[in-house]
């Protein structure tokens, strides 16, 4: 099943476009999200250079990018869209973080979550809820989950927060919410 990222790198003009071509029913469709909103999901996130983060749906890499470049973090993007994937990479090198910022066409169900100190993601709601359960059984306690606008459900949030968005490209309102979720402890 295809399923295109969500997110997105650095401010200033890049060369992808603002939205992608219309997704399959099965996918996520890539919506750059706002530097602002990008700087304070990292900043909810507490992150820093000791930690590795994954985003789920990396778009253009904005969000890998700006923890490497502002945190020193070494990050991973995951896009299914290899025209992404190389913007991307081309934007990391552009930024001077290419050996801390790497991204891979991979869908976002199967990579290996369990490096990650951060996961990162925009996805629409029900991408959220079927990643959930493998969160929880793969990601080490302690992990941060930062979420863009939509939630997990039941899984009450540890933090959430609004964020003024006024060059958010889709909806109403020009805000974001985005939500963190701490990985429990597990006890069986």
């Amino acid at each position: 099943m295809n399923r295109r990222g969500a997110l997105a790198c650095l401010g200033g003009a890049l060369l992808v476009p603002l939205l992608a071509p219309a997704a399959r029913a099965d996918e996520v469709p890539y919506v750059q999200t706002p530097q602002a909103v990008v700087d304070a999901m990292l900043e909810l996130a507490g992150v820093r250079g000791t930690d590795f983060l994954i985003d789920l749906g990396s778009g253009d890499g904005r969000i890998v990018i700006t923890a490497a470049k502002r945190y020193g973090a070494r990050g991973l993007g995951i896009d299914y869209d290899p025209y992404l994937v190389e913007a991307s990479t081309r934007n990391a090198l552009a930024a001077g973080v290419a050996e801390r910022a790497t991204f891979v066409k991979q869908d976002l169900f199967e990579v290996d979550l369990a490096p990650a100190s951060v996961v990162t993601m925009y996805l629409l709601p029900a991408f959220n809820l079927k990643l959930r359960p493998r969160l929880l059984a793969t990601l080490k306690p302690g992990t941060r989950v930062v979420s863009h606008d939509w939630d997990m459900g039941d899984w009450e949030p540890d933090a959430k927060i609004e964020v003024p968005a006024p060059d958010k490209p889709v909806g109403a309102l020009k805000q974001s919410t985005v939500y963190l979720w701490v990985i429990p402890a597990r006890v069986e």
